[in-house]
């Protein structure tokens, strides 16, 4: 995964996001292919979230306190882009700001399909997405 946020203060102004789709596993490599191919990786190999609005974050915290907030923007999969609301949590540490978040989405939404393997009992339509992100400052910042 790769990407940048920028702060203004107490607000992010800007976030985006990219997910190298074909680096995605499941807990057992004989569904793996059936997962590349239901989010037609080798066509769209990237997922990309991008913030659609700035976040207040109300005042810089202390470290080790926690902030929760709400990353309104587009979530892109599959060459297909629909709004997002994710709930998020983010810390701020010596080493730099740490993020954590999840959310659902429908994968009809998304075109693409339940994965289908041998060796996979059963599959839902809805999926979650988590994140986990660790932010440090630039250089020069």
């Amino acid at each position: 995964m790769t990407g940048s946020l920028s702060l203004d203060g107490t607000q992010v102004l800007e976030a985006e996001f990219s997910v190298d789709m074909t680096s995605i596993s499941t807990n057992d490599s004989r569904r793996d292919n059936g997962a590349l191919e239901a989010m037609k990786v080798e066509e769209f190999p990237a997922a990309t979230f991008q913030l659609g609005e700035p976040i207040e974050l109300g005042e810089i915290p202390e470290e080790g306190a926690t902030i929760t907030a709400t990353a309104n923007g587009e979530f892109t999969i599959a060459g297909v882009t629909n709004p997002v609301e994710i709930p998020i949590e983010a810390q701020l540490t010596p080493q730099g700001l740490v993020v954590v978040g999840s959310t659902e989405i429908t994968m009809s939404d998304y075109d693409v399909e339940v994965p289908q393997a041998p060796v996979l009992l059963s599959a839902s339509e809805i999926a979650t997405i988590e994140v986990q992100l660790w932010f440090t400052p630039a250089e020069g910042t």
